[in-house]
């Protein structure tokens, strides 16, 4: 979480060293605004299942909050080795699956075969919203080069009438919407699903390590063993 804050007080710090030496009334423009990023946001629910919005919606919830650690990860699983009724602040959500189908009392074979199911769905669906974003990223760019050739139309038109002071807003128009479209594409869009990506990597490990330990629980394996286990991954 820290980096995420950290990259982004960076980026923006940097963007505003620059702008402040330059007259900034000049990059804001309500047209371009409402073309790069409306349109940016239209492509965005045009081409994502709604399925997958609530789950790019709890990523990006899970980037800004706090992470669970291995060392807080292996003490919950070490007091569901005592008992597996224990309850969590915070459960991995594996960890929370694995209770409700203790409660139901499934057998082990369900079990496993329903923890590991879950778990590969959970990482098809973060690899979903890596692609849906990555997708989006391409959008931003185009809906720029769209708004300057528009710009560029009107500042055409107008090299035929006699008045050439309008030509110099349209150009800046044209070249604001270029700027906005590589903007939100590289230092919001494309770097949040790179960070997404480091996310589900991670998260993949970690739901495979609780994965083993949760099926050593249910096949009660002995206490020291399954402590001899999580020692060694923490």
């Amino acid at each position: 979480m820290k980096g995420l804050f950290l990259g982004f007080f960076i980026i923006f710090g940097s963007i505003y060293l620059v702008l402040s030496k330059m007259d900034t009334h000049m990059f804001f423009n309500m047209d371009a605004i409402l073309l790069v990023l409306g349109g940016t946001l239209g492509v965005f629910f045009y081409a994502t299942p709604f399925s997958a919005l609530s789950t790019i919606a709890r990523i990006l919830k899970a980037l800004v909050k706090p992470e669970l650690t291995s060392k807080v990860v292996g003490g919950q699983l070490l007091q569901l080795s005592h008992n597996k009724a224990a309850k969590f602040d915070r459960p991995h959500p594996v960890i929370a699956y694995a209770q409700e189908l203790w409660e139901k009392g499934v057998d082990t074979e369900m079990f496993q075969a329903l923890l590991m199911k879950y778990a590969h769905e959970q990482n098809s669906l973060n690899m979903r919203v890596i692609i849906a974003l990555r997708n989006l990223g391409k959008y931003p760019p185009t809906l720029g080069m769209l708004g300057t050739v528009v710009g560029l139309i009107e500042m055409f038109a107008k090299l035929s009438t006699s008045s050439k002071a309008a030509l110099g807003p349209s150009l800046s128009v044209s070249m604001v919407c270029t700027l906005y479209g590589l903007g939100l594409a590289n230092f919001i869009v494309l770097p949040i699903s790179d960070r997404i990506q480091v996310y589900q990597m991670a998260e993949a490990e970690t739901s495979q390590f609780i994965c083993k330990i949760l099926l050593m629980i249910e096949q009660d394996h002995g206490e020291s063993l399954i402590k001899d286990e999580i020692h060694v991954a923490v």
